[in-house]
């Protein structure tokens, strides 16, 4: 059984700390996000990345925020309602069903949530079956290593073992970069020839 993260925790998804470490916006543009993009934010929680994502995006674009869990998914509705944001739409997914038309996305991110999943090759199937044909798909996660915080080391995953899965999914031009000293980010485009 894989760490999965506390939803009671849930304040500490959007604190300074984090922010300085994480700067949403700026992580999204260095990952690519663009105007009129379709971004979907697997497992997004209170809305740290997809709020950002909306601004991105923006009035030609479209972002669903896509988590399994109703506490998360009603906190990052108030922030939607209190920022009277349009371009937002929130799914409520089981872990291997997102809830999305296929190839409707052109731009997949999640952040924390791979290590969290049991079947990581069924999670991949299932983003990629919502991809538009050159779709992205950027994945942050928890370096394999000890950390003051976080999951425990063996639910980790080494970014070369996420970058092998990628790849064996028809993903291309990957690439790894790391966020600071604890988090490391991969961006794959899809290509179904």
């Amino acid at each position: 059984m894989v760490h999965k993260f506390d939803e009671k925790k849930m304040k500490k998804l959007d604190n300074p700390e984090r922010r300085k470490i994480m700067p949403a916006k700026e992580i999204l543009i260095n990952l690519g996000l663009k105007e009129e993009d379709t971004f979907a934010d697997i497992g997004c929680g209170i809305g740290y990345f997809s709020l950002p994502a909306c601004k991105i995006v923006g009035e030609t674009g479209q972002v669903y925020g896509i988590d399994i869990s109703d506490v998360m998914l009603t906190e990052c509705k108030k922030k939607i309602d209190e920022l009277e944001i349009k371009n937002m739409k929130l799914l409520k997914s089981t872990e291997y069903s997102l809830g999305i038309k296929s190839k409707e996305i052109s731009f997949a991110f999640m952040c924390n949530v791979l290590h969290e999943v049991e079947d990581k090759e069924k999670f991949i199937k299932e983003i990629k079956e919502t991809l538009k044909e050159k779709g992205k798909l950027a994945i942050i996660d928890w370096q394999k290593k000890e950390t003051k915080k976080g999951p425990p080391i063996e639910d980790r995953l080494e970014k070369e073992e996420v970058k092998k899965l990628l790849k064996n999914h028809g993903f291309v031009n990957i690439k790894i970069m790391d966020i600071e000293e604890e988090f490391y980010s991969l961006i794959g485009t899809i290509d179904f020839e």
